[in-house]
């Protein structure tokens, strides 16, 4: 503590979530009821203790890994550091200021998901199956069921393993398995700016490029007309490969002008790029991307159950966009 002060950073701000008082022995509440006026005490603390460091230029004492946060605070992962871990050593508490590790935006996207559907009580392995399934609400005066009457277009709600209506909280009607649709996501290379996002399903191969050929999907509108033309007409072919949450992308370069390179997350970070032979279908990993001339980058979106179908796609920085 007294090396994270002499920054000169010495105010403290305790924030705590609402459900911690249940996990204490009973023994230790009422020193909880003492202690809870200068806490910050909220329903889920990450985002509340993330806003606070952010808008007052504080560190965060935690050993989370935020994974969920990095790209709403990217200074998570930036110099000066601003998180300290905490341990015990011979009894004391012992603090460690250090920089979290980097992780792709995959795993962040992915992260993402699984706090949204947490909101709904969903936990995306247990209740895998219920993803898989299209719902109706058949409760009439229900307004998901005015809003939907043929099919809910919103996530349901999940209690005791049985999905119910998020309006009414009554037990849903199965229609049967819903096709899950993977999302491309096109980004400018090396800002990392993202483009553009595709939907993708098993059925699909698709062919990426640029111009405005029959069976290709452009992926240069709006660039600088120089870097666009680096990339071929028929540049890159995509598919999905793997099941279930091994499910990932297979790229093939169509013989580029200007070639493309795979990149394989290590753990930490990149490899250097490979070249990707022409015509080889080349499974990628978790994480890892295929770069374009240079210019774009293509990568599987984390989001492994992503929207339900008619709805707008929230892409990973927060934004919604209809997926075209």
């Amino acid at each position: 503590m007294a090396r994270w002060s002499m920054r000169g950073r010495d105010e403290l701000i305790y924030v705590v979530d609402q459900s911690m008082r249940r996990h204490l022995p009973e023994s230790e509440r009422k020193a909880w009821r003492r202690m809870t006026e200068p806490m910050v005490v909220v329903p889920h603390a990450d985002h509340e203790l993330l806003r606070i460091a952010s808008t007052r230029g504080l560190g965060v004492i935690s050993n989370d890994t935020f994974r969920d946060y990095r790209r709403a605070h990217p200074w998570l992962e930036q110099r000066p550091p601003r998180v300290i871990s905490w341990g015990v050593v011979d009894g004391a508490i012992a603090l460690t200021v250090g920089t979290l590790p980097r992780v792709p935006d995959a795993v962040v996207s992915e992260r993402e998901e699984h706090r949204a559907l947490n909101a709904r009580h969903i936990d995306p392995h247990r209740d895998r199956a219920l993803l898989l399934c299209d719902w109706r609400c058949v409760h009439a005066g229900c307004l998901q069921h005015d809003l939907f009457p043929t099919r809910l277009l919103v996530w349901p709600e999940v209690s005791a393993g049985t999905a119910i209506c998020p309006g009414c909280r009554r037990p849903l009607e199965r229609l049967g398995p819903r096709v899950v649709v993977r999302q491309l996501v096109v980004t400018e290379s090396p800002t990392g700016a993202e483009r553009l996002r595709i939907p993708l399903d098993r059925a699909q191969r698709l062919k990426l490029g640029r111009g405005s050929l029959p069976d290709v999907v452009d992926i240069t509108g709006g660039m600088d007309p120089d870097r666009a033309l680096r990339i071929s007409r028929e540049h890159l072919l995509v598919s999905l490969g793997g099941r279930g949450r091994a499910m990932t992308l297979v790229v093939r370069d169509l013989g580029s002008r200007n070639g493309s390179e795979i990149r394989r997350w290590l753990g930490s970070n990149f490899a250097k790029p490979d070249p990707l032979p022409t015509g080889e279908d080349v499974l990628l990993g978790r994480g890892d991307l295929v770069e374009l001339a240079g210019c774009l980058t293509v990568r599987l979106s984390g989001q492994h159950f992503g929207p339900p179908p008619d709805l707008p796609v929230a892409d990973e920085t927060g934004d919604d966009r209809f997926t075209a």
